[in-house]
């Protein structure tokens, strides 16, 4: 009697690795991609060089100017020890802070839309990459009617879209500005994870490669997350907190921006550098 018995497929080993489990092989070279986003230029507590910046001899604006003065600082200190070269660069929208129509601009060093491309693109030119993407932040920041940061990738000779997505040594990345947000601390990633769902059914419904880190910016802090198909990333801000921050929002914000480095061999290293000067610190008062 024949035998019936039918073999089965042996399963190679490799059919069965994890994605993001790399090989045990010498590492030769990355490619440094710098995440930046919301500057807020413009605003008194967004990213703003030193000419711009508020005198800190004036009693009125003196705790602003020092928070200006101590977040440039750290900006520009941070750059120097990283290193201004990269490969890429991308700034993940809201780059002006705009006209301030809620608080009738009393929060801005200056009014002036242009102005505030001057100071982004000041600030943006402390970098020396290969490459500059931007993408379009919010309408009420970048312009209702206008697109402002095009001005400032025009200058800086960027790419600039509304969604970027770029292939790093091999590795696909999406980036889009608004993300939504959460006070409820263990829900932070919820809507970021929603959008990493999204770009895979999207990949499916066009057939195209599927993207391995999702980056999303506009709620100002840092999260990280890694699973088996990718990486999802919110960006921390380069905006200390405003008055609409201090008085109606719940929870901290992170000061800083991101580094990945994506090996030849498939590895992605995610740097966060956040500052730690008292940004979100409650005063106490003794009586």
């Amino acid at each position: 009697m024949a035998n019936s018995i039918t073999k089965t497929k042996k399963i190679e080993k490799n059919e069965l690795k994890p994605k993001y489990r790399f090989e045990n092989t010498p590492v030769k070279s990355f490619k440094r991609l710098v995440i930046l986003s919301d500057l807020h230029c413009g605003h008194q507590g967004g990213l703003t060089p030193e000419k711009w910046q508020y005198n800190l001899d004036n009693e009125a604006t003196a705790d602003l100017a020092k928070l200006q003065t101590e977040s440039w600082n750290w900006y520009l200190s941070t750059v120097q020890k990283i290193g201004k070269t990269c490969d890429v660069m991308v700034v993940n929208g809201d780059l002006i802070d705009g006209r301030g129509e809620r608080n009738g601009g009393a929060e801005l060093i200056t009014t002036d839309r242009l102005s505030q491309c001057a100071i982004a693109v000041e600030c943006l030119q402390v970098w020396s990459p290969e490459n500059i993407f931007i993408t379009r932040g919010t309408p009420y920041h970048s312009g209702q009617s206008e697109q402002y940061e095009d001005i400032i990738a025009e200058r800086l000779n960027a790419i600039i879209d509304d969604t970027i997505i770029i292939n790093v040594n091999g590795k696909i990345f999406n980036f889009r500005h608004k993300v939504g947000g959460s006070s409820v601390p263990h829900g932070k990633a919820t809507s970021a994870l929603k959008e990493s769902v999204w770009q895979n059914l999207k990949s499916i419904y066009n057939d195209c490669p599927q993207v391995d880190v999702v980056v999303r910016s506009h709620v100002h802090n840092f999260i990280a997350i890694q699973d088996s198909l990718r990486y999802t990333i919110t960006t921390p801000a380069l905006q200390v907190n405003s008055r609409y921050g201090k008085q109606q929002c719940t929870g901290y914000t992170d000061f800083g921006f991101i580094v990945i480095d994506v090996y030849d061999n498939g590895k992605i290293d995610i740097q966060p550098y956040i500052s730690r000067f008292a940004l979100n610190n409650d005063v106490i008062i003794r009586v």
